[in-house]
């Protein structure tokens, strides 16, 4: 076989191979796409579970006794009360951004979901920080 019926049918199967080529590339960001999309998921829910377990930890922490010794009342300093709304804010911030995410499933709306939960760790990080 000559040269030039080999390097012509290399340019033929290659020109034949574009739109498989094509498609892969697409099929692969698209896995792409969906694999960020589904960590993100992932991420969020394990958020929503680490409030509601930081919340059922939250405890009053002010107790006042009789005279008797006995358990007058139990209330939450300010510091716990703040703690509390802060944990069910973002828990619910977190949930609105998911079911925002996956009724749009547009680009902006997955990207708020994602820096919502990076700014968390964030958060996390320096509350940890301080204590």
């Amino acid at each position: 076989m000559p040269i030039g019926t080999i390097h012509a049918t290399v340019a033929t199967r290659l020109a034949a191979a574009a739109p498989s080529i094509q498609d892969a590339v697409v099929d692969a960001l698209v896995a792409k796409v969906l694999e960020t999309r589904k960590s993100a998921l992932l991420q969020a829910l394990d958020e929503v579970s680490k409030c509601d377990r930081e919340l059922n930890k939250l405890r009053p922490d002010m107790v006042t006794y009789t005279e008797n010794g006995q358990k007058a009342s139990e209330s939450y300093s300010k510091k716990a009360v703040d703690e509390r709304q802060r944990l069910q804010s973002r828990k619910t911030k977190i949930i609105q951004a998911v079911e925002l995410a996956m009724e749009t499933n547009s680009n902006d709306t997955w990207s708020k979901l994602t820096q919502l939960i990076g700014n968390g760790k964030a958060d996390t990080a320096s509350a940890d920080a301080t204590e």
